[in-house]
């Protein structure tokens, strides 16, 4: 595995540890109800405005990725969509680029 390839790895964990850590504490302290995290993301504007970059740039990930996946060799990329709604985009595009990487040495 050569360097880029670990470090997408790496990242790719550590994003789907932070914000579990954080969502985890978060229901701890409250009762956890899914109505309320979507009251909560359009509370504020501050917030608001990080959902909307968050949703959009999620689009841009998935528009871009189309495209990206068969090149790299990567006939399957909606699993990486589906970790993106469950899990997140900083989870989902690192691991999606880690795969890439690795498609890609294998060919190198």
């Amino acid at each position: 595995m050569n360097g880029r390839a670990t470090l997408y790895l790496v990242l790719a964990v550590i994003g789907l540890i932070v914000p579990a850590v954080i969502f985890g504490v978060a229901a701890a302290d409250n009762a956890f109800e899914l109505g309320e995290v979507g009251d909560e993301l359009w509370e504020s504007p501050t917030a608001a405005a990080l959902a909307a970059d968050l949703t959009l740039s999620s689009i841009v990930f998935w528009v871009w990725m189309s495209r990206e996946a068969p090149k790299a060799g990567l006939r399957r990329w909606w699993p990486f969509v589906i970790a993106n709604l469950v899990l997140g985009l900083c989870f989902a595009l690192p691991l999606f680029l880690y795969f890439r990487e690795r498609r890609q040495g294998a060919y190198a």
